[in-house]
């Protein structure tokens, strides 16, 4: 459904099985914005290496997350200045809703 042919799946593991560290609920979530902003610096710089090796463009790539993942999938979608194909988000949130950019038209 996503215009995907002959796709491979590459799956990014963080260290220590942790993208940031997880927030204390609503009103504490200073460390886990922190750490999920260097999360998507690093996934980031991951896709560069994986559109430079198999001579893709982001258009080309889709983002899938679960829970932690997807709230990552979400911001990388966010903080994009190219479009990817797609971005599943299962079970994920939005850390800082008010900071979400709005969609381009």
């Amino acid at each position: 459904h996503f215009g995907l042919r002959d796709s491979m799946i590459v799956v990014l593991e963080p260290e220590l099985l942790r993208w940031y560290p997880q927030p204390n609920g609503p009103a504490d979530q200073v460390d886990a914005v922190a750490g999920l902003a260097e999360a998507v610096r690093i996934v980031n710089q991951k896709i560069g290496t994986i559109q430079r090796a198999f001579h893709l463009k982001r258009q080309q790539i889709a983002v899938a997350g679960y829970s932690a993942g997807a709230v990552l999938a979400l911001q990388l979608l966010a903080a994009s200045h190219q479009p990817f194909a797609a971005v599943v988000s299962c079970g994920g949130a939005i850390l800082e809703p008010d900071k979400m950019p709005k969609a381009p038209t």
